[in-house]
């Protein structure tokens, strides 16, 4: 386990863990999740408006999710680089590639969602999770496989009788 709380597997495999930053303390939790002027956050994930210091949104959460699919899809983040200021600076001043400029083969409408919701304003991104959902069910929709199956179709076994039981294990002991 990561300090930013991803699981690294056999192979360089990541397993990313997420977590809604405007609700991550539970629906009971009062008061300010931070001291007042403290970040709470992966800096790399952090929406511009949380390095402002302003609450955490739905559309920082949208955010932060449209960051992960840009990782996951061209194995990069759009700021790489190591220091919390210098991502600060770069996630609040620039726009970050659009993705398909390293995934040039992505469909444009798959691209046109992640692009969206990593604008830099919040009120140009998806406004819920049930919007960036909603887009991504009309893609899937217009890739759905036609229902082709293929190979013969599966059924019950033949019956198998105890001599073929005891061949089989026999075999597979030799």
């Amino acid at each position: 386990m990561t300090l930013d709380g991803s699981a690294s597997l056999s192979g360089g495999v990541t397993v990313a863990r997420v977590v809604r930053s405007s609700d991550a303390r539970g629906p009971d939790a009062e008061g300010s999740l931070t001291l007042t002027g403290a970040l709470l956050g992966t800096p790399h994930y952090m929406a511009p408006e949380l390095w402002r210091g302003e609450p955490a949104t739905a559309q920082s959460d949208v955010y932060s999710l449209g960051l992960l699919l840009y990782e996951l899809l061209s194995g990069r983040l759009p700021h790489e680089v190591l220091r919390a200021t210098e991502i600060a600076e770069a996630v609040q001043s620039r726009d970050p590639a659009p993705i398909r400029s390293l995934c040039p083969s992505l469909p444009q409408a798959f691209a046109d969602v992640v692009d969206r919701a990593i604008r830099r304003r919040r009120e140009d991104r998806f406004q819920s999770a049930q919007e960036v959902r909603d887009a991504l069910e009309a893609i899937r929709s217009l890739y759905q496989p036609f229902g082709h199956t293929f190979g013969p179709p599966v059924g019950a076994p033949d019956e198998v009788s105890s001599d073929d039981d005891a061949r089989l294990v026999t075999a597979s002991f030799t």
